[in-house]
């Protein structure tokens, strides 16, 4: 006997109810079955950034994923089911996770008929709905599979052959799963990526093992801070040959046994001491040796051999069996026994600390050759150097040099030279005298006024005055310098390089040869040029750099670049004003005025018109009371202003 509609809902029920059916539905209802069968919640595929997903549907990256309009999804029908009236009731998305209603009332999924293959059936399909029209065309869509059935086992009467599903709405794109949890809070401590960090300002991480376990760590441990500890114990390297490493600048390795008397304050060393420093406050003792670069102590310093490349001071005593070696000493020269500590001497040249605290050096019997005072350094005769002087500020009556002389100052300094009073600076010689070279790219920022260089780009002398860069002795007259520059477009992009900088009214900028209007065509800020739109690739953009500010080739602009008088390679003369091209002259000598606002004639009375001189025929003007005391338009004509009559007002 087949198992019927009723006992088939009877286990569906029980099973979304959560237990077994043991019995049917009248031995047993839902409630009287006692064996728990929960719903399987796999842990893989559990969309663990859910909280994430909005009450409005949205694009919200890594998270949900819009299928709209063009990126509508196609559907495949099953062909593995049987056809009605042809046509197959269940189609495939290909595609898990689509978000359901219970997220929010805008996020399900909507369902279109179209021709195979549609750009956009939001635009040329039919959307249809889950009840269907009439009864007929009832579906189910299954937003975990991605599966669409029309479970009434009808069809729509649009979906006909030839014609697909398309399905618009939103799909889960997020971390799924419990082994792939994304950053998140667990109580006070915050997980992002792999850090863990502590909510609580200036809070703790305490790691407590239980009994007598402990905190391992497998591989090196880096701290880029302070490690504080309370230590009851011992500090103990394992191995026979193990090291104590305090930093990586190895300020201070012990390779051998090491020792630190808290109480009394005492560090000792059975074996070597070997760092770049080494500070202590109390006492050094070593049976080895000490090597480091400087070796400082307030406490006495018993050692084997001391070798410093740098300094070594000793507040206390340096005891050692073997010798001192170093780069400076300093000491008590009380008790440097032996050494005359106010004088190094060599035969008839000498160092000498004097009583009043001066340095001085005498060389072969000449003494005070080299004088150093805290007032400066003195040098008798002359100072040969094969290299190169690093100074702060140097004072001297003359510098001569026997080749050529170079004064260089550090990175990005200025060099002065500096005449008081009336006096000038003054270069003498009669061949010449060169100013910097350098091309548009390279001028100096900041500069000063008064600044001269040689400009590479322009092959003309240029100086800045006034907040911008002006030829020497082009003033506003003579000749003008064009250089030009062709832009190949894109078709994308609005923003390109000038291989100089410039201003909007200091270049012409032609596109297929019609110049355009700065700052309604295009604008320039340095040497970035930026369209209003975007040329097309078959555009032919040609730029052209004037260097007078005054008048350029082919333009005239008033100084906020708003109005100009434009000579174009049409030919064609513009006039533009406030942005906006009023007038133009074209090739035929034709004064079109179409893009302006009107024309105002000249206003004269008939006795002012017959008084007027130099007449010419065509000459048109408007006289007040030239028709009969009434107003009219007036031609030249013949010899004499014929009237022209004005008529009614105007009206629609």
């Amino acid at each position: 006997m087949a198992i019927s509609t009723a006992q088939y809902v009877d286990l569906l029920f029980k099973k979304l109810q959560g237990v077994a059916k043991t019995a049917t539905a009248t031995q047993k209802s839902a409630s009287n079955e006692s064996i728990a069968s929960p719903a399987l919640l796999r842990g893989d595929i559990v969309w663990t950034q859910s909280s994430q997903v909005p009450a409005t549907a949205q694009v919200v990256a890594n998270v949900t994923q819009g299928y709209l309009t063009t990126s509508r999804i196609e559907c495949v029908a099953d062909t593995t089911v049987p056809t009605i009236g042809g046509i197959y009731p269940t189609w495939l998305t290909n595609l898990q996770y689509w978000i359901p209603q219970e997220f929010g009332s805008t996020w399900p999924v909507k369902v279109w008929i179209d021709t195979a293959g549609a750009a956009n059936p939001t635009v040329t399909g039919t959307q249809i709905f889950s009840t269907g029209i009439g009864g007929v065309g009832e579906f189910y869509f299954d937003t975990q599979a991605g599966v669409l059935n029309f479970i009434g086992e009808t069809i729509p009467s649009t979906l006909t052959a030839g014609k697909s599903i398309f399905i618009t709405g939103y799909r889960y794109v997020g971390q799924l799963g419990v082994t792939n949890l994304p950053s998140a809070n667990i109580g006070n401590i915050q997980i992002t990526g792999n850090t863990i960090a502590t909510l609580n300002t200036n809070g703790d991480l305490v790691f407590d093992p239980n009994g007598t376990g402990q905190v391992v760590i497998s591989s090196d441990l880096t701290v880029s801070g302070t490690i504080y500890a309370n230590i009851s114990g011992n500090i103990t390297v394992p191995g026979a040959n193990g090291d104590i490493l305090f930093n990586a600048a190895n300020v201070l390795n012990a390779s051998s046994a090491l020792n630190f008397n808290y109480s009394s304050n005492i560090f000792s060393v059975a074996g070597n001491i070997i760092g770049s420093n080494v500070t202590t406050g109390g006492l050094v003792f070593a049976t080895g040796n000490i090597t480091g670069g400087n070796i400082t102590t307030v406490g006495t310093a018993n050692i084997g051999t001391l070798a410093v490349t740098g300094n070594a001071n000793v507040i206390g005593n340096i005891t050692t069996t073997a010798n001192v070696s170093g780069g400076f000493i300093l000491g008590n020269g009380s008790f440097l026994t032996g050494i005359d500590a106010t004088s190094i001497q060599n035969g008839t040249s000498n160092v000498r600390v004097t009583a009043n605290g001066n340095i001085t050096v005498g060389v072969a019997g000449t003494s005070n050759v080299v004088v150093f005072a805290s007032t400066g350094e003195y040098i008798t005769g002359l100072l040969s150097i094969t290299g190169n002087v690093t100074a702060g500020n140097v004072t001297t009556a003359n510098v001569n040099s026997t080749s050529a002389l170079t004064v260089a100052t550090g990175s990005n300094g200025n060099l002065l030279l500096s005449a008081t009073g009336t006096g000038i600076v003054k270069i003498t010689g009669g061949t010449g005298f060169v100013v910097p070279v350098g091309n548009t790219a390279q001028r100096p920022s900041p500069v000063d006024n008064g600044t001269l260089r040689l400009n590479s780009t322009l092959n003309d002398l240029e100086v800045y005055n006034s907040g911008s860069w002006q030829l020497v002795g082009s003033g506003n007259t003579g000749n003008i310098t064009v250089t030009d520059q062709q832009i190949t477009p894109d078709g994308t992009n609005t923003v390109y390089t000038l291989n100089q900088e410039a201003t909007a009214p200091s270049i012409m900028v032609a596109i297929n040869g019609v110049t355009q209007t700065p700052a309604e065509g295009y604008t320039v800020t340095g040497n970035i040029i930026t369209f209003s739109e975007a040329p097309l690739v078959s555009d032919a953009i040609d730029i052209r750099f004037l260097t007078s500010p005054i008048a350029t080739p082919g333009a005239i602009y008033n100084s906020a670049a708003n109005s100009s008088v434009q000579v174009n390679d049409v030919p064609e003369i513009s006039f533009t004003v406030n942005n906006a091209i009023r007038t133009k002259i074209t090739a035929n000598g034709i004064v079109d005025i179409s893009t302006g606002r009107s024309i105002k004639m000249p206003l004269y009375t008939v006795a002012q018109a017959d008084a007027l001189t130099g007449r010419t025929e065509g000459e048109m003007i408007y006289v007040q009371n030239g028709d009969s005391g009434a107003a009219c338009l007036a031609v030249f004509a013949g010899g004499v202003w014929k009237r022209v009559v004005l008529g009614a007002a105007i009206s629609g």
